[in-house]
């Protein structure tokens, strides 16, 4: 009689012929194997954005009963707000801070219970520094305009400077202006700073600049020393008068 090993329901039949003294006779017995537990372990992860991607199948870790590494397993991700018809839908990896979350996984492995659980990955956005140089004085001259020098310490004429600490292999680069909040004359004026971002080989949803996020494209900072002193004006030419004794009327000759 070969012995089932499987996990599954099995029935054994056992015959006997019967001879002279014994009747015939058979007997079947219902043999159930039960599927064992797995013992699977999972690895959370929190790191700021880099640039590579974490393989989700590498924070499994995946043991039979007896806690020996089961090497046929196989595992399935799907993201926790996924409908269930997804398991399996290919996501075997985060690398963006938009794809932060908790991950659902599934485990199955041939003769053992299958294994539902979660970890979480979460990517952090790197922060950028952008630190301008604005002329913070000016003489009114009609408009609200702010003159921005320098851009982190590099001279800035109006053409994109290249910011540093962004993830190897990706590059962004920033154009600025700047405005008072009106253009009257008056001490203590806010002077908002729009910084416009430029990331070709780069997504911008992976960083922040001075700890704010970029929508489409652009992020502001504020002053609030700026200042618009008033304007001189001389009054030339064209005005002749002559002294003369009071005679009761307000004629100037």
């Amino acid at each position: 009689i070969g012995t089932p090993k499987d996990a599954g329901v099995y029935y054994l039949k056992v015959s006997y012929p019967g001879d002279d003294n014994y009747i015939a006779s058979d007997n079947v017995v219902k043999v159930t194997i039960t599927a064992a537990d797995l013992r699977v372990t999972a690895e959370n992860v929190d790191k700021p954005y880099d640039g590579t991607a974490v393989t989700l199948g590498s924070l499994l870790t995946v043991n039979d009963a007896a806690g020996n590494p089961l090497t046929d397993a196989t595992v399935v991700f799907v993201r926790s707000d996924a409908q269930p018809a997804d398991w399996g839908s290919g996501v075997t990896e985060v690398r963006n801070v938009a794809d932060s979350g908790t991950y659902w996984f599934k485990v199955t492995a041939k003769n053992h219970s299958e294994y539902i659980g979660s970890l979480t990955v979460t990517i952090k956005p790197i922060d950028i520094t952008i630190t301008p140089t604005v002329t913070l004085e000016k003489v009114y001259d009609g408009n609200a305009d702010a003159a921005i020098t320098a851009i982190n310490g590099t001279d800035y004429t109006g053409v994109g400077i290249s910011l540093t600490g962004t993830a190897d292999g990706e590059s962004i680069s920033v154009t600025a202006a700047a405005a008072y909040n009106d253009k009257t004359a008056a001490d203590g004026k806010t002077i908002t700073v729009t910084y416009t971002l430029n990331g070709a080989d780069a997504d911008l949803a992976n960083y922040t600049f001075n700890g704010k996020k970029a929508v489409a494209s652009k992020v502001t900072g504020t002053l609030t020393d700026g200042k618009i002193t008033k304007k001189s004006i001389t009054v030339t030419g064209g005005i002749n008068a002559t002294d003369r004794v009071y005679d009761g009327t307000n004629v100037v000759a």
